[in-house]
């Protein structure tokens, strides 16, 4: 007996081919989609961690400040540039002396107790996944991360992610009200 073959289920070569053939015309209008969207997706998540650096540097920054006195801008701090560095005296932990500054080297944001730079701490908030390539700045030439009016202090801050090439940098400046102590000249 003879089958007719007619009446089997299946696929011809030519249309297993055809398939073939369009799936990778849509592949390869597609993986270029695909390509943006994942360098959209990095760009953001980097930008994320610099938005979130800043916002508790600052914060943690302002915090401190408030609840302080004696206040300096140092222009002379060993481990800074000029202007990058404030001392101040915490009326929190039974009046120990703390610095902030910015390090001229790696330009990461530390906070000193005592005048002990081998105490020297990372500011909290400075430890996203992509933390050692964020850098501090000056926001520009003219102007300095640390000063006052002699009742308030001004902050300035550029954070750059370094790993991103094409990335704005953000600039953040707050400003320290409410001190309970002025400056010292």
């Amino acid at each position: 007996m003879v089958e007719d073959r007619s009446k089997q289920a299946g696929f011809t070569l030519v249309e297993v081919l055809m398939w073939i053939a369009l799936s990778a015309i849509i592949m390869a209008a597609i993986s270029p989609l695909l390509s943006t969207l994942t360098k959209v997706w990095v760009y953001g998540n980097h930008q994320y961690d610099v938005q979130q650096t800043a916002s508790l540097v600052t914060n943690i920054m302002t915090n401190d400040l408030r609840y302080g006195k004696n206040y300096q801008v140092l222009s002379d701090y060993s481990n800074a540039q000029a202007d990058e560095a404030i001392s101040y005296t915490s009326l929190r932990d039974n009046l120990t002396v703390y610095i902030y500054y910015v390090d001229k080297t790696n330009r990461h944001l530390y906070r000193i107790p005592g005048y002990k730079s081998n105490a020297a701490e990372l500011v909290p908030g400075q430890n996203g996944t992509n933390f050692a390539k964020i850098t501090i700045a000056k926001p520009s030439t003219t102007e300095k991360i640390f000063s006052s009016d002699g009742s308030s202090i001004d902050i300035a801050l550029k954070i750059t992610d370094t790993s991103v090439a094409s990335q704005t940098p953000l600039v953040v400046y707050t400003t320290v009200t409410g001190l309970k102590s002025s400056f010292v000249k």
